[in-house]
């Protein structure tokens, strides 16, 4: 579907949504108890919850939060009071992820949400009414932006839009919810009769629509939010020092590993063991960062599985794909989301999150991919920065010539690491389910060709250092960069 609409001022600054949504948060305060009544009397966790005792919830329209956050807050508080809830400590835990699109339109698999959930979203419109900016036509509203005190053709033109609109909606949530699901949605409206205390309201909207013409007539702005990162995410956005311009090797990685992946899927999966009767297959890639790449890693793992069903000829029986990005909270998801393909054949989602940990509910994922991200390490060694250890690194941000004991410090740390990752994975994969790993790896034999890097690494250093006198850059750790001779595809099945 056609889409002109804008999502909601982000940041957390005066002008964000975040502090400009207290009428939201009130209307959502309000409901609180008419959303409990209704999934008391309608909701019936016998019925509802399938065998593996997940509950699937979408906010439609859920901007920067917080308020969504209280919303979803009221599901959960009704459904852990009418749920018998499994002996397991995780098993009321909520694990969240990001769904960009437009929700006008298809978001999530066939029959996979037990809860719909939409809050003072659907009064906005996909698009202007065509008409109402036709010259020609009697509902041209002479580029004004509301509809007070105009003819009845405006009015009606703005309304057909908001059924056409609505009636996608409900199409799109009838094939996503579940048998017997539950649809809840806040919807602002309008009187039908104006009371003479109302009519004041005409003259604020005629006030804000000459403010807002006039800023339209300035050509130049300054960004006037400026947030702080600390993380360890990759450089967002598509400039030139950005990851997306800058991972052409990792890039090389993936292409290189395509057959491997190929037959890796061909030898251990099978379409008649694996998938599940809701036909649909759910991979996750770890460390995403903003694309390109994630974007070829994942059409890789679907054309391997696709080959599989057309060769055992069930192409009938082909799934639906749910694909799940990955990175820690501060990613520029914004970009990953931007420069997806459109004609992708998966539902997309974000998970913010540390991948050393679980992300997912259990038995849920057919797929873990990542490729390049496992290299780094979760936290820096402490006894790195230990003045008073061995393997203390004198707080250089590379183990080139370093004692063996810093080596070792990194190493153990690196164990532990893949451990943790290794560990949440197995919680997460169904039965069967498959583990693709794309680590770079440090030769055993260092060739002549190769000792170089480390006089780069020490220049690299060096710069950064001096950065660091003249207040251009910080270094907050010790860094490790690696230059691997070749990277390992790891299959775990």
């Amino acid at each position: 579907m056609e889409n002109e609409s804008y999502a909601m001022k982000g940041g957390e600054g005066p002008n964000g949504y975040a502090q400009n949504s207290t009428w939201q948060r009130d209307a959502i305060e309000a409901s609180k108890e008419m959303i409990h009544e209704a999934i008391a009397k309608n909701f019936d966790p016998r019925a509802n919850v399938e065998p593996s005792s997940l509950i699937r919830i979408a906010d439609f329209g859920c901007s920067t939060g917080p308020n969504t956050y209280l919303a979803m807050q009221n599901y959960n508080r009704s459904n852990r009071a009418s749920i018998p809830i499994p002996g397991s400590c995780c098993s009321n835990a909520r694990i969240p992820a990001g769904v960009p699109g437009f929700f006008h339109g298809r978001l999530f698999p066939r029959k996979t949400l037990h809860f719909a959930h939409s809050s003072a979203a659907l009064s906005f419109l996909s698009k202007i009414p065509k008409e109402i900016t036709d010259r020609d036509s009697s509902a041209w509203n002479k580029g004004r932006i509301h509809h007070t005190n105009a003819p009845k053709e405006v009015v009606d033109a703005y309304a057909n839009q908001h059924k056409a609109d609505l009636e996608s909606f409900l199409d799109a949530r009838a094939q996503e919810l579940v048998d017997n699901g539950l649809m809840l949605l806040q919807i602002p409206v309008a009187c039908d009769v104006i009371l003479e205390s109302d009519i004041d309201f005409g003259e604020v909207l005629e006030l804000l629509e000459s403010c807002l013409l006039e800023m339209t007539k300035v050509t130049s702005h300054r960004e006037i939010f400026k947030m702080e990162n600390e993380s360890y995410a990759m450089k967002g956005g598509e400039g030139p020092n950005s990851y997306a311009q800058n991972s052409t090797w990792q890039r090389d990685a993936i292409e290189a590993s395509k057959d491997m992946i190929h037959e890796a899927i061909a030898k251990n999966f099978d379409p008649r063991a694996n998938v599940e009767p809701s036909s649909l297959i759910r991979i996750a890639d770890f460390g995403c960062s903003t694309g390109p790449n994630t974007y070829f890693a994942v059409q890789t793992i679907i054309e391997a599985i696709e080959l599989q069903f057309q060769s055992q000829r069930l192409v009938a029986q082909m799934p639906e794909f749910q694909v799940f990005f990955n990175d820690q909270v501060s990613n520029d998801f914004n970009t990953l989301f931007k420069n997806l393909p459109l004609s992708r054949n998966y539902f997309a989602a974000g998970v913010p999150g540390f991948f050393h940990g679980r992300l997912f509910p259990r038995k849920t994922l057919h797929f873990a991919h990542s490729s390049a991200a496992l290299s780094f390490l979760s936290k820096i060694p402490k006894e790195i920065t230990d003045r008073g250890s061995s393997a203390w690194n004198k707080g250089r941000i590379h183990h080139t010539n370093a004692p063996k004991e810093v080596a070792d410090a990194y190493a153990n740390q690196y164990k532990a690491d893949l451990e943790s990752f290794l560990d949440a994975r197995a919680q997460e994969l169904v039965d069967n389910g498959l583990m693709l790993l794309q680590i770079p790896v440090a030769c055993d034999v260092i060739l002549e060709s190769d000792v170089g890097s480390g006089e780069v690494l020490e220049l690299l250093e060096s710069c950064l250092l001096e950065m660091t006198k003249v207040g251009l850059n910080s270094i907050s750790g010790t860094m490790l960069i690696a230059r691997g001779c070749e990277a390992v595809l790891y299959v775990v099945h």
